[in-house]
């Protein structure tokens, strides 16, 4: 082989892998900040939905308790699901599911659901039937 075609050779590999490189950071980058934005609004629309909540609780004069158990949580796990494009799943103290937007099949038991019942926030990034799914 030839010099010419040696040094071709080497630069067009070099080339290929710098751009494969270049790929996988950026990529990791757009995917990374995309979740942290989606993971900042979902905070925001917390923050909506807990001053929506009081005021639902001030106006129907009954306790937190009462509106996101029994016959209120379905509701309410509608009305806060048609606000926003996302599914809304609502649990008692123990971990039972009281109310939920979409399909109870699509439950996902995680350390989540833990969390949020410590009072703690969790994030949670997996994969689901139609892609990734961030529970928040």
């Amino acid at each position: 082989m030839r010099l010419r075609n040696k040094l071709f050779f080497q630069h067009a590999i070099t080339i290929m892998m710098l751009l494969a490189a270049m790929y996988v950071v950026v990529n990791y980058t757009l995917s990374k900040s995309m979740i942290e934005r989606d993971t900042q609004t979902l905070g925001q629309y917390y923050g909506l939905h807990r001053i929506e909540t009081l005021k639902i609780v001030n106006d129907k004069k009954i306790t937190v308790e009462q509106l996101f158990s029994g016959s209120y949580a379905p509701f309410m796990a509608s009305h806060l699901a048609a606000n926003n494009n996302f599914q809304v799943q609502l649990f008692d103290a123990y971990g039972t599911i009281t109310g939920d937007s979409g399909n109870k099949e699509d439950l996902i038991k995680r350390s989540d659901i833990e969390a949020a019942l410590k009072g703690d926030t969790a994030t949670v990034i997996t994969e689901g039937e139609r892609g990734k799914v961030l529970i928040y």
